[in-house]
């Protein structure tokens, strides 16, 4: 098992420590016009340091299973991510940005991402 604070929580700015769903969902949909709400970490930003940890793990461990345990919005944004690298529509970086559009993440599912790239 490998601890890498890359895959930690997206930092919410000056959101940080409040729960609201009302908080959530405008801060989404500002992430789907490409603009930061209240200094809240973008998701160009989640998703690089993300996509370094499994580009990382796939050198190292290039036969092996990976598992990533993550907060739900880190790890939907690096799904989004995935998704535009892989049917080449856009770069990871610009698909980031459109997590909202795929199935949100529930608590504890397991998602198979392959090839990061």
């Amino acid at each position: 098992m490998t601890l890498d604070a890359r895959l930690r929580e997206r930092y919410f700015g000056d959101l940080e420590g409040k729960s609201g769903a009302q908080e959530y969902r405008t801060v989404w949909e500002f992430d789907a016009r490409h603009q930061i709400f209240a200094n809240v970490e973008s998701p160009e930003n989640v998703y690089r340091r993300a996509i370094a940890v499994v580009k990382e793990e796939q050198k190292e461990n290039e036969n092996d299973l990976t598992f990533i345990v993550s907060h739900g919005d880190t790890l939907q944004i690096l799904q989004a991510g995935f998704i535009g690298e892989k049917d080449g529509s856009e770069s990871g970086v610009i698909a980031a940005w459109g997590h909202r559009n795929i199935k949100h993440l529930e608590t504890g599912e397991i998602r198979q991402l392959n090839n990061a790239g």
